[in-house]
């Protein structure tokens, strides 16, 4: 089951960027326009993650954070607030008020998927990864043949396959990205293998890509932050108003 976020934000620009954003990780976003709207969402859907907006009448983001965190039914829900006062007095309010994090306008999508992935997941994980389905081609000392990614990241990516190789095997992998017509050609490290069919990953390897080099890095880094903003390469930050 996909893990439930409210994003509580007056601008439509922004709610479909977040909207965008979460999918893209594989969570299921339900958007709100307003505080009365939000609450009622929050309420009824009690999700895994509430990220709340700015420019609301009255400080209203505030107000409902204090709300969700003095009720018991919603107190235990992580809350990030994206707001466009960058004063530490604004950001020591919601986090007084009881925010897990406090994101300043205009946002990344690498400072979210950072804050998104530590309050919901837990991992703290650096490096971007998506649900990404890429076909690889993979070569080893003894076979060659193609796969397709479960996941991929900045940093390696965990491949479906029946055929896993033991942790420390060193792959040869050749991939593209949509939209790129570059074509990667990288060195690549077994760091674990599954063949569980079981649990709710298929089977297959997480694999670190080796072998990168800075521009390489650079690209890969620049094209997942992309994506989860839901552009094309090459687009800007999302601006602090709309």
């Amino acid at each position: 089951m996909l893990k439930t976020v409210v994003v509580v934000e007056p601008l439509k620009y922004y709610r479909r960027f977040l909207a965008q954003f979460l999918s893209r990780l594989s969570y299921r976003p339900l958007l709100a326009p307003s505080v009365g709207d939000g609450m009622e969402l929050i309420r009824r859907e009690i999700p895994d993650l509430i990220i709340l907006g700015d420019g609301f009448a009255d400080n209203g983001e505030l107000q409902l954070c204090l709300v969700i965190t003095n009720d018991p039914l919603t107190s235990d829900i992580p809350i990030i607030m994206i707001h466009s006062d960058s004063r530490e007095q604004a950001k020591k309010a919601a986090l007084e008020s009881g925010c897990g994090d406090y994101l300043i306008k205009p946002i990344t999508a690498r400072a979210l998927y950072d804050s998104v992935e530590r309050l919901i997941a837990g991992n703290g994980r650096e490096q971007i990864r998506s649900p990404l389905n890429l076909p690889f081609q993979l070569k080893s000392s003894a076979s060659s043949y193609s796969v397709t990614s479960y996941n991929f990241g900045e940093g390696g990516a965990f491949l479906e396959t029946d055929s896993v190789h033991p942790p420390g095997t060193v792959l040869d992998l050749m991939f593209t990205l949509p939209g790129l017509k570059k074509k990667f050609h990288l060195g690549g490290e077994v760091i674990y293998s599954s063949v569980d069919k079981t649990s709710n990953a298929p089977p297959g390897m997480g694999i670190k890509f080796t072998e990168l080099d800075t521009g390489t890095q650079t690209l890969l880094s620049n094209y997942m932050e992309q994506y989860l903003s839901g552009s094309d390469p090459q687009l800007p930050d999302i601006p602090a108003s709309a």
